[in-house]
């Protein structure tokens, strides 16, 4: 089949067994969807009844656009007929091929009522993917990828892959993959790809058990793809694309993760840099409730202080990093947004055992009424005011 350089180096990064856990970015138009679902049809094909999920945050997503990739574009290539496959439109849809295998399409959005995603241990899989992994919760990610090397791996010596695909975006992705990605560029200059050796947040070394029984460093890996790297993609759409507004434009394009810088924020791109693992981290919540225009964001982040004595000195220290950032949409015609927000905001810092101690709210505008009600319910959130010192 016809394939293009980025994706040959893909599919190269994808056969080598230590690497376990990819993430396939960069701007729009650059094939990635394409790429992995050729990747899961040919997985099938080799390995009878094997079994790979494909996930997003919403299902419905998944229907308008990776199913259809599916069905109508990596089929025919691969030339995959109506009589080798069973398409089942389910609430969790599916293919079972003739061979026994299967590829689950599983719905990864955020349930209040299941928030460790508990719908999601039931599942044993080979090999995971989520489609616009920055649009899911790390949690999402992390409890679905663990369902990987569950399912005929060891009959057929398969050393189970995650595979995320996205554009970029500034959330825990960024620093999970982009960022390390970044560094080793800065040092050897290859923009295609780059692996590092995982290591888990106790500094410990992740490894992979080969077939002949040697324990050998597990990589994760990030391969930038843009659509100037897909030969296939209509020049017209690299066209659209050069229209866009200079954010979309670099952020879509040109594949730049530093694409979002707007005054108004009130976290900068700094705050988003990866920092080590923090042992005895506090939880921190911050809340900018905002109307109109402008984004009610809710922020997540650890930290830890110190003292360090250096030459009879006390030197006090301290740490934060950015674990989450989330968008909160308030609905059209919400008749009190003020306590939307401060509802909103009580559920958020629960959720991540952030007590209102350390909790911070922004009390312009509309965060004074969400600041209320936040206390009115005995959640004493700290108030501050942006632009005052």
């Amino acid at each position: 089949m016809d394939v293009s350089e980025k994706q040959a180096l893909a599919f190269e990064l994808f056969a080598d067994p230590q690497i376990v856990d990819f993430d396939f970015g960069g701007g729009a138009g650059g094939g990635k969807t394409i790429t992995v679902t050729e990747w899961a049809v040919l997985q099938c094909r080799q390995y009878p009844g094997i079994r790979i999920g494909i996930g997003r945050n919403e299902i419905s997503n998944l229907r308008r656009t990776t199913i259809q990739t599916l069905l109508y574009e990596t089929h025919p290539l691969l030339h995959v007929r109506e009589s080798d496959y069973k398409y089942h439109d389910l609430i969790n849809p599916r293919v079972d091929y003739r061979n026994g295998s299967q590829i689950l399409f599983v719905d990864l959005a955020y349930a209040p009522r299941d928030p460790n995603y508990d719908r999601l241990g039931s599942l044993n899989l080979t090999h995971t993917i989520i489609e616009e992994q920055g649009e899911v919760r790390r949690q999402a990610k992390e409890v679905f990828s663990s369902r990987k090397n569950r399912y005929l791996n060891k009959k057929y010596n398969i050393v189970g892959k995650h595979i995320g695909t996205q554009n970029p975006a500034t959330n825990w992705t960024r620093g999970e993959y982009y960022d390390p990605y970044a560094k080793l560029v800065a040092i050897n200059g290859n923009e295609d790809y780059q692996k590092w050796p995982i290591v888990n947040d106790e500094g410990e070394a992740v490894h992979v058990y080969m077939p002949d029984g040697r324990r050998l460093p597990a990589y994760r890996a990030f391969i930038k793809s843009l659509a100037t790297d897909n030969p296939f993609l209509s020049q017209n759409y690299i066209e659209e694309l050069k229209s866009k507004p200079l954010a979309e434009r670099k952020r879509l394009l040109k594949g730049d993760w530093n694409y979002y810088h707007d005054a108004s924020t009130m976290f900068k791109r700094h705050m988003f840099e990866r920092t080590a693992s923090l042992k005895d981290a506090v939880n921190y919540g911050s809340c900018d409730p905002s109307l109109g225009g402008d984004k009610c964001i809710f922020t997540w982040l650890q930290g830890i202080d110190w003292t360090e004595t250096v030459e009879g000195k006390a030197i006090e220290h301290s740490r934060r990093h950015v674990k989450e950032v989330v968008e909160l949409k308030i609905p059209e015609g919400t008749k009190n947004p003020g306590d939307f927000v401060g509802a909103e905001f009580i559920k958020f810092c629960r959720q991540r055992k952030i007590g209102y101690q350390n909790a911070a709210l922004d009390v312009v505008g509309i965060g004074q009424a969400s600041l209320e009600a936040c206390q009115r319910v005995g959640f004493m959130v700290q108030p501050f005011r942006a632009g005052t010192t």
